[in-house]
């Protein structure tokens, strides 16, 4: 029994020729195609539908905000909706994607294996992300992440608002309303010297209730062909 166990261990040896080499221990890292691991320095993060959470993992340190991020080009991306562990990759919602690696539903096919597991404690702001991936070609993809990650800062706009990461000044600004209803609409019109309200012209329209007496707005969650 003990001589069958050595000659099997022996074989596999030879197969590959020599010992399996040992797990890679990630520590706050990124490691892509076996290369050398690479620190993780910057992590912050989007949410969209209050639970549809993308993270962005960079080795460029101080990266607050998505234009940092963008600038520096070199960030590992992670979708998850509801980030509380394992996501179940045939039916969860979640992409990853990290330099000519890109993973979602229409990718799948080049796809050998995937492991994820991405938890957000939003108290204490820390992120727990594990990544596995092999492509049908070999190449491969791993990152763990046990640390802060924050939420990224909004852009510092001075009358100005932020369509598809592009900021237009606001020209003109109308409040209208509505004796009807008792709603009131403001207008917020990229175009100077505008005295009333007009179709055609670029801009934000906002209206509230007349039962709105303060009102917050979450206005990346506003549909532009609205």
């Amino acid at each position: 029994m003990f001589a069958a166990g050595s000659l099997a261990s022996c074989s596999e040896d030879d197969d590959k020729g020599g010992p399996t080499p040992p797990p890679v221990q990630l520590v706050d890292q990124i490691e892509y195609d076996g290369g050398t691991p690479i620190d993780i320095k910057s992590a912050i993060f989007e949410v969209e539908d209050t639970d549809l959470y993308t993270f962005y993992l960079s080795p460029t340190a101080g990266i607050a905000d998505m234009d940092g991020m963008s600038e520096a080009n070199d960030y590992l991306r992670v979708m998850v909706r509801n980030p509380k562990g394992t996501v179940n990759t045939e039916s969860d919602t979640f992409e990853i994607s990290y330099k000519d690696i890109s993973i979602k539903e229409a990718t799948m096919k080049d796809v050998k294996s995937v492991k994820l597991s991405a938890d957000y404690l939003s108290e204490t702001s820390r992120l727990n992300l594990y990544v596995e991936v092999e492509m049908e070609s070999g190449k491969t993809l791993l990152a763990r992440y046990e640390n802060t990650c924050s939420e990224a800062k909004l852009p510092e706009l001075n009358n100005q608002y932020e369509l598809n990461g592009e900021a237009l000044t606001i020209g003109s600004v109308l409040k209208w309303s509505n004796a009807t209803t008792g709603a009131t609409t403001y207008y917020f019109y990229n175009e100077a010297d505008v005295t009333e309200p007009q179709d055609g012209l670029n801009g934000l329209t906002v209206t509230l209730a007349a039962e709105a007496t303060e009102t917050t707005f979450d206005l990346s969650t506003v549909d532009p062909a609205q």
